[in-house]
């Protein structure tokens, strides 16, 4: 598995059964199934943030696997959540 950006932010977890979720530095999680051999990204450009965090850059992320969120931390001090569906 090859994910650009930062390699000192670089960071992986399981975000549910065989779905990994990794961020490097970017304003993106990058999400892997390995069961359906998929990936897509969540982004801080997404219309729910307003365009206000667009600039900024995720550097760590936690997953709950009871609410079934995923939470990022970015470098301006923001915490920015996914609940899966």
């Amino acid at each position: 598995m090859a994910v650009a950006g930062n390699p000192e932010y670089l960071s992986t977890i399981w975000a549910g059964q065989g779905l990994m979720a990794t961020v490097s530095g970017e304003n993106m999680i990058r999400m892997f199934s390995i069961a359906s051999d998929e990936n897509y990204v969540l982004t801080l450009a997404e219309p729910a943030f307003g365009g206000k965090l667009i600039q900024d850059k995720i550097n760590t992320i936690a997953f709950n696997q009871k609410s079934r969120t995923l939470c990022g931390g970015t470098k301006n001090g923001y915490i920015v959540m996914w609940k899966c569906k």
